[in-house]
């Protein structure tokens, strides 16, 4: 009988391990703590002077980020000069020479100013800090011109005094605080851009179906040089010195589909196309101009990983060198000097949060200027491999698996985690909440679903209206039944995680799909798509149309029926799993009622939620503490519903945190 008993009980032992019951407790010093993923600390900002002989960058300390000026120096970045507590936070700055540059800070209780600081030329001596715009000016650092060939001037960007949410442009000396207008901006332009000789303006806008138009105003006369069709992409991406071209990155024209850059000659309007992905792909990432923007030295393309395509042979053997330097990294160049000698390059790997480095492309070196946060330890990161997949109407559907650590690969659970936006991607490299997630033993998918951006337009659009029951979630599903068929995900061990938008899919996957996952999780995500759109913020009603194209048009009554048929709210008690919500009270980009009205509404149909509430927070995280309070909350939920790994360190302060965001 005896014999019997303990028989049975290793069968249930077995029995529940196999579908995750069992939670796996672990050591605390066997798991990377939820702080080495979610820390209280900033990466460095980093721009290069034009020659290349010195960089400035922003750093956060106790009093708020300060400007920090310096050289390299015996292999490594030595400080000579920064800001002090009275010039304000640091917000932005930029170059203005190789002696001077510009910033905007906050002054508390005031607001924000912008000032120029002179650099001495020696090192140590002591350097010069100069108001342009004092707070109450609502001044914003625009850029830098050079008028007539003479000393650089700051371009400010200053609110209208006749358009309401519509700026103009002044130049202001860096030396002298005089002030000139440039442009007044009478065709009420929302986008703009100056040309360094400070005679060309270009500048973008958009009708209430969509359209859009690049207008440019040269000698006093205003000229529409390029125009777009709804659905369509445009940026300004640069301007000659002259201001005879204007760079854009636009998909638009018949028969295209991908970003692309283009030059338009400002006089004829003639448009060339200067780079374009040659496997027809994706979409162009990023461009890299010469410092002077006479030439376009190379462009950066991101499928799977991240590849240049250059203009310059010189720049391409450099860039090999580079590449020799950092093998089965990603490397994205941020910045070069005049002569294209130094570099600031940004080193990233799926295992290593980013890095950046100062080049020397003739001596052949780097010297490394900040190593990135929250570095782990050898083998407590997961490796991170790009996917392919097809969906059930046989579209092709990338994305990223991130694997735990160890050799495992079979029968693993699994959490989905879709991106947010939904406008955006996923790219390869370091992501926290994906290592952390991995560090507890869960493999991670990442796809990027039609909807997504970086796939061209017809990709993007496909994701319009499919929120919740089209192919935007239908991509999920698939993806989540290619893993199961591959033998990697354990169909018995499936959660799905995201915020914003993603946790807007997560309700909807447990919602809509409730056989598929054993639990949810949302942070600030939408639940019922119509109040959404009636409570958009004041920032996105410019883009109202966009929206109605996008996810659908509260107007018409046949979009609200539909949009109501996509919203979890009312379809709460078709869920299954536990789930898992948090929301701050100060979001305006998604109001708590979302979170509230679900959570009620949960309750009332008997669901298993918890939620969390931050009566501080807005529409993602700004204060570290309440993230890792969340992050250990998740930790917890997914043990107990997933049979991952817990126990890693917290502390008490923690602790005290997240019992005070759960209700």
């Amino acid at each position: 009988m005896v014999i019997k008993w303990i028989f049975c009980a290793i069968r249930i032992l077995v029995f529940t391990a196999a579908f995750g019951l069992v939670r796996q407790k672990c050591n605390a010093e066997d798991l990377p703590p939820v702080s080495a993923f979610f820390m209280d600390e900033e990466q460095p900002v980093f721009r290069l002077s034009p020659e290349g002989t010195r960089v400035a960058f922003l750093q956060s300390d106790h009093g708020g980020a300060r400007l920090h000026v310096g050289a390299t120096h015996n292999g490594r970045l030595k400080v000579a000069y920064h800001t002090k507590e009275e010039d304000g936070e640091v917000l932005t700055f930029l170059w203005i020479s190789n002696q001077l540059l510009a910033f905007s800070s906050r002054i508390p209780g005031q607001g924000v100013q912008v000032c120029s600081l002179a650099l001495s030329e020696a090192p140590e001596s002591a350097s010069t800090v100069r108001v342009l715009a004092r707070p109450g000016e609502e001044a914003a650092l625009h850029g830098v011109c050079t008028p007539d060939g003479g000393q650089p001037q700051v371009i400010l960007a200053i609110p209208s005094q006749k358009f309401a949410g519509i700026q103009e442009l002044v130049w202001v000396d860096a030396l002298t605080s005089e002030k000139r207008a440039v442009f007044q901006n009478a065709p009420q332009l929302p986008v703009l851009a100056c040309s360094a000789n400070a005679q060309t303006l270009a500048g973008l806008r958009f009708d209430e179906e969509g359209r859009g138009e690049l207008v440019v105003i040269r000698n006093g006369l205003e000229k529409s040089v390029f125009q777009t069709k709804p659905g369509d992409s445009i940026n300004i991406a640069a301007m000659s010195q002259n201001g005879a071209t204007v760079y854009i990155l636009t998909n638009a024209g018949n028969g295209k589909d991908l970003l692309r850059l283009e030059s338009i000659n400002v006089e004829s309007g003639e448009c060339a196309t200067l780079s374009e992905d040659p496997q027809k792909t994706t979409d162009l990432s990023d461009v890299l101009f010469s410092r002077t923007l006479d030439r376009v030295l190379g462009c950066r393309y991101i499928c799977n990983r991240s590849v240049y395509q250059w203009n310059s042979k010189s720049m391409e053997k450099r860039f090999a060198v580079l590449t020799g330097l950092f093998p089965n990294k990603d490397i994205a160049i941020r910045d070069c000097s005049v002569d294209e000698r130094y570099w600031l390059v940004g080193v990233v790997s799926d295992t290593a949060p980013e890095a950046t480095y100062y080049f020397d492309s003739e001596m052949e070196s780097v010297i490394c200027l900040d190593q990135g946060r929250g570095a782990l330890k050898d083998g407590a990161s997961g490796k991170m491999e790009p996917v392919v997949y097809r969906a059930r109407d046989c579209a092709e559907i990338s994305g990223y698996l991130t694997l735990p650590g160890g050799t495992q690969r079979e029968q693993l659970p699994l959490v989905v985690f879709p991106h947010g936006g939904p406008n955006k991607r996923t790219y390869w490299g370091y992501d926290p909440r994906g290592q952390f997630l991995a560090s507890r033993g869960y493999a991670v998918f990442q796809p990027n679903f039609r909807g997504s951006s970086g796939f061209g337009k017809a990709f993007q659009n496909a994701g319009d209206r499919q929120w919740g029951t089209g192919v935007m979630q239908t991509d999920l599903t698939d993806g989540v039944e290619f893993l199961i068929k591959k033998g990697i995900a354990d169909p018995k061990r499936i959660a799905i995680f995201g915020g914003s938008y993603g946790g807007y899919a997560a309700l909807a996957g447990v919602t809509f799909t409730p056989e598929l996952y054993s639990a949810g999780i949302s942070l600030f995500g939408q639940t019922d798509l119509v109040s959404f759109l009636q409570e958009v913020s004041p920032v996105w009603k410019r883009f109202a149309g966009d929206l109605c194209v996008k996810i659908g048009d509260v107007s018409n009554e046949e979009d609200r029926t539909r949009l109501n048929s996509q919203s979890p709210l009312f379809g709460v008690d078709r869920i299954k799993a536990p789930v898992l919500i948090y929301h701050g009270a100060h979001d305006k980009i998604v109001q708590k009622s979302q979170a509230d009205h679900f959570y009620q509404g949960c309750l009332r149909a008997g669901i298993k939620i918890k939620y969390l509430s931050d009566e501080d927070g807005g529409h993602g995280f700004d204060d570290p503490l309440t993230e890792q309070a969340v992050y250990l909350a998740i930790e917890r939920f997914l043990a107990m519903h997933l049979g991952g790994k817990e126990g890693g360190r917290s502390t008490e302060v923690m602790e005290a945190r997240l019992k005070q965001l759960a209700r």
